[in-house]
């Protein structure tokens, strides 16, 4: 691999350097939860709670989204798990498993519908009608690297074939 190539690979590999945040929501029509995000960070246990009442990360009380931050430095790979405790005092674990932090300032959601047991994660959905939509530069970005790696591949069938005539 030539060294300028390891080079942009590595340093987009290893990027995040500084503490970030990730902005965790559970939209859900359930009303009267106490909800946390227990989280191990860099064999660091955490727990945060996700809240519905405007303050904090919340943007609006009482919208059925619960929202919380939690400072994850550099990891790559978060443990993360969602419970509730409902108004009877029981608790349930919504979600949990491994996921993967892509960018620093991730905003990952979980929607819990009416009726259900288990959260799930959805990719991206807005969590109001006004909020921004990511736009083309995700897909743009892969497709980039997409082409950067053909390239890369091409030269070697090139060099397969021999000098030319």
């Amino acid at each position: 691999m030539p060294p300028a190539l390891w080079t942009l690979l590595t340093a987009a590999a290893f990027a995040q350097e500084a503490p970030a945040t990730l902005t965790l929501a559970l939209v859900t029509p359930r009303e009267g939860l106490s909800v946390e995000a227990r989280g191990v960070v860099l064999g660091e246990a955490r727990i945060v709670a996700l809240r519905d009442d405007g303050e904090g990360a919340d943007e609006q009380a009482k919208d059925g989204v619960y929202t919380g931050s939690l400072t994850h430095g550099s990891a790559r790979v978060l443990s993360l798990s969602l419970h509730a405790r409902g108004p009877d005092g029981a608790e349930e674990t919504l979600w949990e498993g491994l996921e993967r932090v892509v960018h620093p300032e991730d905003r990952w959601v979980f929607r819990l519908e009416d009726g259900a047991r288990r959260a799930r994660r959805v990719a991206a959905t807005p969590l109001h009608p006004q909020a921004p939509e990511l736009g083309a530069a995700p897909t743009a970005a892969s497709l980039a690297w997409a082409g950067l790696i053909l390239l890369y591949v091409g030269t070697f069938f090139r060099r397969a074939e021999g000098p030319a005539p």
